[in-house]
């Protein structure tokens, strides 16, 4: 058995098997290959946090990307573009042709029938649609550019959900006297303890860190742990009774890399239905704790990572034909990749090859490869750190 090296993978983001189930093609494409039904992201989930785990094969504490936006100053901030390696950036390094395009779902059979470079992994992404002949098309055109002697991979990255009601976090926090405002509804940071910005993050008002902190490091892990039990015990939905929030992580139990310390403090996951209020997200409240969202509502942002999962088709001799995996974590795309056209997958990589994937002949022959490199933080990563550190007055 060969490592097949021409591969072109087909991300098409918002795909759901549903759709899929409509396009006539599709039938035979899984039983010609081996899928994941679910491959399902880490919290805190969103359209742009969800593609870096699925093209960098890292989890969030490893680019540095947990969420779109990020507290400074009490302020909210959009998170800059992780620096990380992409998937076909690594697959360059190996001295391999790779290629990555970002094109309109109509535009991808006409780029791929008119491709004449040799490229040993092309990765297009596109966004799905509505019309299920454009989607038939372009699976179509990319099985017919690999041909029978190459991989193809059909993958998605998300799926919006719909989301029945919204939940202000801030106002939950206040309901615990945890947070205090004004009258005008202004935040007295002097009398708060912790907050909620984004989706699902949970920030300690920590004195050092926050510039009217008031919760000392020695009290940190206490604070920390008294909301990890309180608010899925307290906040419930007035209407059913039930808790709103499944589990509240802290942020060690999620992440792990060179960027942990960029991670909020603790990461509220919200039970399927539920979704961050706009106001919420932007540090804000609503008149209640729960409301209706608006009919219709549909995202992807903040909710439960298994309601907005991504999935994968993989066909090739690699791949064992009809195979049919539950779930698989999202960030190990990018290292089954690496491992299908038999490359090392870097040290800094350190999600795992989704193995039930490909036949046992194959695995025999190419055992996984582990790369010695490790990409390691910038210069400005670093002084980051030394600037909070300085502020906790770990260093003068």
């Amino acid at each position: 058995m060969e490592v097949h090296k021409c591969m072109i993978v087909l991300w098409i983001s918002g795909l759901t098997w549903d759709l899929l189930d409509q396009v006539p093609g599709v039938a035979l494409l899984r039983a010609q290959g081996a899928a994941v039904i679910n491959l399902e992201p880490l919290p805190i989930t969103g359209q742009k946090p969800q593609a870096w785990q699925m093209i960098s094969g890292r989890n969030p504490g490893g680019t540095g990307y947990f969420d779109s936006w990020m507290p400074q100053q009490y302020t909210m901030q959009p998170v800059a573009e992780p620096t990380v390696p992409m998937l076909h950036e690594v697959i360059a390094a190996a001295d391999r042709m790779a290629t990555y395009v970002n094109l309109a779902l109509a535009d991808v059979p006409l780029y791929l029938s008119g491709l004449e470079a040799r490229v040993d992994c092309l990765v297009v992404r596109t966004v799905a649609g509505s019309d299920m002949v454009m989607l038939d098309q372009a699976i179509t055109a990319a099985q017919a550019r690999v041909g029978t002697g190459g991989t193809f991979l059909l993958l998605s990255d998300h799926h919006e959900t719909a989301v029945k009601r919204y939940v202000n976090l801030n106002n939950g926090l206040r309901s615990l006297d945890v947070l205090e405002v004004s009258e005008q509804k202004i935040m007295r940071w002097e009398e708060t303890l912790a907050y909620h910005i984004g989706h699902g993050q949970l920030w300690i008002n920590l004195q050092g860190r926050e510039p009217l902190g008031i919760v000392a490091y020695h009290e940190y892990d206490q604070t920390c742990q008294a909301l990890v039990t309180s608010l899925p015990r307290k906040l419930l939905d007035p209407e059913s009774g039930v808790p709103v929030i499944e589990r509240v992580y802290r942020r060690n139990e999620l992440y792990h890399g060179d960027y942990l310390f960029r991670a909020p403090d603790l990461v509220a996951v919200l039970r399927p239905g539920y979704a961050p209020s706009p106001n919420s997200v932007l540090l804000g409240f609503d008149d209640d704790v729960v409301g209706p969202a608006p009919v219709d509502t549909r995202t992807t942002a903040g909710l439960h990572p298994a309601t907005v999962a991504g999935l994968a088709i993989a066909v090739g001799i690699p791949f064992a034909a009809g195979q049919v995996i539950a779930q698989a974590p999202l960030t190990s795309i990018a290292p089954t990749i690496l491992h299908a056209l038999g490359l090392p997958i870097p040290m800094d990589i350190e999600a795992e090859v989704i193995t039930d994937l490909f036949v046992p002949a194959f695995m025999q022959q190419f055992p996984i490869q582990r790369a010695e490199q490790r990409s390691g933080l910038s210069q400005e990563d670093e002084e980051e750190i030394i600037t909070r550190l300085r502020g906790l007055g770990y260093v003068e």
